[in-house]
């Protein structure tokens, strides 16, 4: 193996004047057949680099940069997945996510082997917080899409939820109640129009358990804030009692509104608030 240092003139831009200097590349040629451009091929598999005219090894122990995919028994089949990594790390979760799961077999194989390796390693999780989030958070997923709640309310839901879990203020509580309060919760940090009827409708529990649960995860998330052990935004978290213009885009659109019509409808709803606000009364949305 040689390695050879040509001069060549190279132009530093079109139109440029030319400048001439050396060519600093290293170039693999084959000391045998001398020939230039080198035809040289990697062997990744051996790990050499050789010449494709006379098979004369020229480097050797080459590591190989190439994506690292794992292979199964199974990837021929469709379906097959080539991953060299896991999932991302999900912050609503209290495990390492370093776990090994086995998975549903859907492309053939042994799925009577598949099924009982799955049920086995389910009874002997120990991490049972994880799956008493993830049973909570599809609830929650399913209570929201029946609402007909964008994903950001989903996800402010599931994050009050996880911050009461870790306080363990929520004992006690009905699962419903606790759902429809963390949901209103993730209504109002997201400013997303929902009523209490509207979220109570969701449940078949009492307005007034789902009131009491709703102010005391309000607190917790108001004390964690002033704490500074979660950045909250709770300044959007009011009592239940919404104000009317959080409603008006939604019913506009229902309506089949132009957008100017929202907008004044908008106007004059913040313009009443500043009144009545001034004047000493309140006025919120009575839907």
């Amino acid at each position: 193996m040689s390695f050879q240092v040509n001069a060549t003139a190279t132009a530093t831009a079109a139109g440029a004047p030319r400048r001439h200097g050396p060519n600093l590349n290293i170039v693999i040629s084959c000391p045998e057949c001398k020939v230039y451009p080198p035809k040289v091929v990697e062997r990744f598999s051996e790990g050499d680099i050789v010449c494709a005219l006379c098979g004369l090894v020229l480097s050797d122990r080459i590591i190989d940069t190439r994506s690292e995919w794992r292979t199964f028994s199974n990837d021929d089949q469709n379906g097959d997945d080539p991953s060299r990594v896991g999932e991302a790390s999900n912050p609503l979760l209290d495990g390492s996510h370093l776990s090994t799961r086995i998975g549903p077999n859907t492309v053939g194989g042994d799925l009577k082997m598949t099924r009982e390796l799955n049920r086995a390693q389910s009874k002997s999780i120990v991490d049972k917080r994880d799956n008493e989030l993830q049973v909570a958070y599809a609830k929650i997923t399913v209570m929201c899409d029946a609402a007909e709640l964008p994903k950001i309310v989903k996800d402010c839901a599931k994050e009050a939820y996880k911050i009461c879990f870790e306080e363990k203020i929520l004992k006690g509580k009905s699962q419903e109640s606790i759902m429809a309060s963390v949901i209103l919760v993730g209504c109002r940090r997201a400013k997303v129009g929902r009523s209490f009827k509207e979220i109570l409708s969701l449940t078949n529990v009492k307005k007034k358990e789902i009131y009491k649960t709703f102010n005391i995860i309000k607190n917790v998330l108001k004390e964690k804030n002033a704490t500074g052990f979660a950045n909250i935004d709770t300044a959007n978290i009011s009592s239940g009692q919404t104000s009317a213009e959080t409603f008006i885009p939604r019913f506009c659109s229902h309506l089949g509104l132009s957008v100017q019509v929202a907008n004044a409808a908008e106007y004059i709803a913040l313009h009443c608030k500043d009144i009545n606000s001034s004047t000493g009364f309140t006025y919120f949305a009575s839907y």
